[in-house]
């Protein structure tokens, strides 16, 4: 089956690493390579993270930049309070997203119009958030 995936962040990056095998897929990012940044969700459950990064043969540790204990909250009232924290990181975003696209076809700089994109693709996948 030939797979369009429209937006490469780290869920379209995630479906590319999965399908390659199986399917040819292709990426379509608008963000030109040398601007693609991502630029939320920089804070993940490193479980979660972990487990989906198995599954594609990844190895999440090597894009940990940071294991959260704790959030301090400094309120606009004066109020402060902190949260202990288990199992929340930040990571290496574009690194992943790189990694997980790796061996796969990206057009960066590109926003395919509907109509080129059901001729030349069995099915369209929006991962743009």
């Amino acid at each position: 089956m030939k797979i369009a995936i429209c937006g490469v962040g780290v869920a379209g990056g995630y479906l590319l690493s999965r399908l390659k095998n199986e399917h040819e897929v292709v990426g379509f990012e608008r963000m030109t390579e040398e601007k693609h940044d991502s630029i939320c969700a920089w804070g993940a459950s490193k479980n979660t993270m972990s487990e989906l990064c198995n599954k594609a043969n990844i190895n999440f540790e090597d894009f940990v930049i940071h294991d959260g204990k704790n959030l301090y909250i400094d309120m606009n009232n004066m109020k402060q309070f902190n949260i202990k924290l288990k199992g929340l990181c930040t990571y290496d975003k574009i690194g992943l997203i790189h990694e997980m696209s790796k061996g796969c076809k990206v057009h960066y700089g590109v926003a395919p119009k509907l109509e080129e994109l059901e001729a030349d693709f069995d099915m369209i996948i929006d991962a743009t958030g």
